[in-house]
């Protein structure tokens, strides 16, 4: 059996994986217009309950770096999917909310995602 007696299933499930990022990826693009990263970011920043959240906060959730959201938050922002806000107390932090467009765009990536479910993708 060798020293790593789950190879083959941990191969294919690694292969599942690049797999379903793949078709999730040509789908997101197709649908919106948006990679996975975008639509990841978009879909958190509309999930906020109390209607913005921190760059610093996304980064946490998302597990990209602060320079990484920043730069999936730019192009989200030049597509007038969400809006920036310096911060009312801490002028150092930058609020993010999801526009109305933004809001169109997430009810349809969530379809979209309802339908890989269904499908078994996921």
């Amino acid at each position: 059996m060798g020293p790593y007696p789950n190879l083959r299933m941990e191969l294919e499930l690694m292969g599942r994986g690049c797999r379903l990022m793949s078709v999730l990826e040509r789908r997101t693009h197709k649908a919106a217009g948006l990679g996975l990263a975008e639509c990841e970011i978009l879909v958190r920043v509309a999930a906020v309950a109390w209607g913005t959240i921190t760059m610093s906060g996304l980064a946490v959730q998302s597990g990209l770096t602060l320079s990484g959201v920043s730069r999936v938050v730019d192009r989200l922002e030049w597509r007038s999917l969400v809006e920036c806000h310096i911060g009312v107390r801490d002028r150092g932090q930058t609020r993010v909310q999801v526009t109305a467009s933004g809001a169109d765009i997430v009810r349809d990536l969530l379809d979209l995602l309802d339908d890989a479910c269904r499908e078994g993708l996921v």
